[in-house]
């Protein structure tokens, strides 16, 4: 895995010095810390961090050129499939210095320009310069696993693998947009293509920007074009045992493929489905001698180390385990809040980031469990959805719902994921818009502020509108109508949880530490095999990942199999009613958050007190105002 910058300036005041892409790219030295180049021509200016994964030798140094030295490029990420494009491309003719799958890249765009993006099997962001046609190629992974942000400012499109080698670039104006503010309140993160910054976009998944140079540049000719799109139908005419043969297939090819690697290797085990169903399918294959790795903590609502350990026994694999005091998490929150450069209130991304600093002591590339959730609906959400078209039928049920939910005999609890907690979010799901529209119903569970709290925090923001916030979604919606509400949630969790929280998280804290994680379960074979697999394939009744279970039930362990997902869970409930006490007083009462004059710090206070009082567990809306909070305090100059 690696880091990318460039520049392409059309301002003839400014002139692109090289030192200065050397000094932005360095700013996310930890995506790369093998190696760094850069290129700088005329108006175009490309830099580099490299981790070196495939071709660890000098060969691999970025950026790599075509033989003629007149296409450019700088990459992030793993094609998968290289060595049999690049078998293709030997018979066409090319030449190639190195055995990385960058290089071949670069031959595929001389040969089919953005049609490339087709016949990439991987994950990947890359900048790609045409030299003499002046075309400047920017392109992202079908589901967004490795991030590429871009900026038009002072006559300069800027772009980056973190928004923080924009900033330190010179002459940038880093401005707060506020719409950004009140969506993070809203999601826990900035949805795509949003950022914090006024200036600056994310590159949606599964899309690329293609520029002409010779023209001049606008904020309209910047315009993403998909290329791959998550699709549902047709639906697939099978059997299930077919079925399940096909998917087994597809998994243990899409997991062999992302054993390819010159560095060493390893697997996320946490004793869940996902993991455990890679280790199992390799071990049946005779794949042996595996690395696995666990974080474990001395709570047992949050610790799964005992499920892991079980299957590195069963299977017989060079375990390597770590047991953490729970709370001795808090320490890393201010790391953590340092390298971020948007709020992102997934407080995961505590155990993530400590999981990967861990792992990379021993290892350089993890593969990891994410993705098979979302295709095969796995969370609690997708249980609640028979309930909801019930609900949003009738009034009478409704209100018998908010009377369990208001009622004293549901006491506020620390454990995570509690019944109180679950019944409050599923409330939040109904209202006029949501009628018959099980996404947008999904995302509202999803989110933590609703429009009318987002207005009591925000005065300023009195004429922010239900169709405003949740923009992205409703045009969701209107792409795919016809779609069955099991699927129609599967892609709302595809494009945003999974895309900006879950990607995101696992992207920031595996490169914090200099780790690469491959993701089997995103495979593009098998998502689209999923994807359009009958519904009933997925979730049947109300058995979630069910065609994926039946699978494992000839592999796995019956305690594992039917075992209660956990997740990566922590006590932040607890946290902010004790250990986070003071940090969050600072925030409310004295932080620069308060200075601004934007938030209504007296509501806030209110809420934390509610929360402090257990009269309503609000663990969700204080931590994302801590974070907001910490965040601010690092990040922005007032």
């Amino acid at each position: 895995m690696c880091g990318i910058f460039g520049v392409i300036n059309q301002n003839t005041s400014l002139k692109i010095v090289e030192q200065d892409l050397r000094d932005a790219v360095d700013v996310i030295r930890h995506r790369g810390p093998d190696d760094a180049g850069s290129y700088c021509y005329h108006n175009v200016g490309l830099a580099h961090r490299r981790l070196s994964i495939i071709d660890t030798s000098p060969a691999g140094h970025q950026p790599i050129f075509s033989e003629e030295g007149d296409i450019v490029i700088v990459f992030n990420g793993e094609i998968y499939n290289f060595q049999e494009l690049k078998k293709d491309l030997i018979k066409k003719g090319h030449i190639f210095s190195s055995d990385t799958d960058t290089e071949v890249v670069v031959h595929l765009y001389q040969e089919y320009s953005c049609n490339l993006l087709d016949m990439l099997d991987g994950m990947f962001a890359f900048a790609l310069y045409d030299t003499i046609k002046k075309r400047l190629f920017l392109a992202k992974d079908p589901f967004g696993k490795k991030p590429l942000f871009y900026a038009w400012q002072n006559q300069q499109l800027i772009f980056s693998s973190e928004i923080k080698a924009i900033v330190k670039y010179p002459n940038f104006r880093a401005e707060i947009q506020q719409l950004s503010l009140q969506k993070y309140l809203a999601f826990d993160y900035i949805p795509t293509p949003h950022s914090i910054y006024k200036s600056v976009l994310k590159l949606t998944a599964g899309s690329y920007i293609f520029i002409d140079i010779n023209k001049p540049i606008t904020q309209n000719s910047i315009t993403p074009v998909k290329y791959f799109n998550i699709i549902f139908t047709p639906k697939l005419s099978i059997s299930e045992p077919e079925a399940q043969e096909q998917l087994k297939i597809l998994l243990v090819r899409a997991i062999r493929k992302r054993l390819i690697s010159d560095v060493p290797l390893g697997i996320f085990l946490s004793g869940g489905l996902d993991s455990g169903g890679m280790l199992a399918l390799l071990a049946q294959c005779g794949v042996s001698q595996l690395k696995t790795f666990c974080i474990g903590f001395n709570e047992p609502d949050y610790d799964e180390s005992q499920y892991a350990r079980q299957l590195a026994v069963l299977y017989g694999t060079d375990h390597h385990e770590e047991i953490l005091g729970i709370d001795s998490l808090v320490q890393f929150l201010p790391t953590i809040i340092e390298n971020l450069d948007e709020p992102f209130a997934d407080a995961s991304i505590i155990p993530t980031y400590l999981l990967s600093k861990f792992a990379r002591r021993t290892i350089t590339v993890a593969l990891g469990g994410d993705g098979n959730d979302e295709l095969f609906a796995g969370y609690d959400p997708f249980m609640a959805i028979p309930f909801s078209l019930l609900i949003e039928r009738s009034q009478c049920l409704q209100k018998l719902a908010y009377m369990i939910a208001s009622s004293p005999l549901l006491i506020n609890s620390n454990l995570n994921m509690s019944i109180g907690f679950k019944l409050k979010h599923f409330l939040k799901g109904f209202s006029p818009e949501t009628y018959g529209n099980c996404g947008l119903r999904n995302q509202l569970w999803m989110n933590t502020f609703s429009v009318t709290e987002i207005k009591s925090i925000f005065p300023w923001a009195y004429d922010l509108t239900f169709q405003q916030l949740l923009e992205d979604v409703l045009k969701q919606k209107c792409s795919q109508q016809e779609l069955h509400h099991i699927d129609s949630v599967i892609l709302n969790f595809l494009t945003f949880y999974m895309h900006d929280s879950i990607l995101t998280k696992v992207d920031r804290a595996s490169m914090m530490n200099s780790l690469e994680v491959r993701s089997p379960f995103l495979d593009k074979n098998y998502a689209n095999f999923v994807n359009r697999l009958p519904v009933s394939f997925k979730m049947k009744h109300l058995t979630r990942k069910y065609l994926y279970k039946k699978v494992l039930k000839e592999i796995l362990p019956l305690n594992i199999v039917k075992r209660k997902k956990k997740g990566f869970g922590i006590p932040t409930g607890k946290w902010l009613k004790g250990t986070l006490k003071t940090m969050m007083y600072d925030i409310l009462y004295d932080g620069k958050l308060g200075k601004t004059g934007l938030f209504d710090m007296k509501f806030l206070r209110q809420l934390y007190d509610l929360h402090l009082q257990n009269k309503v567990d609000l663990r969700k809306e204080m931590w994302n105002i801590l974070i907001l909070g910490l965040w601010w305090e690092k990040h922005v100059r007032t």
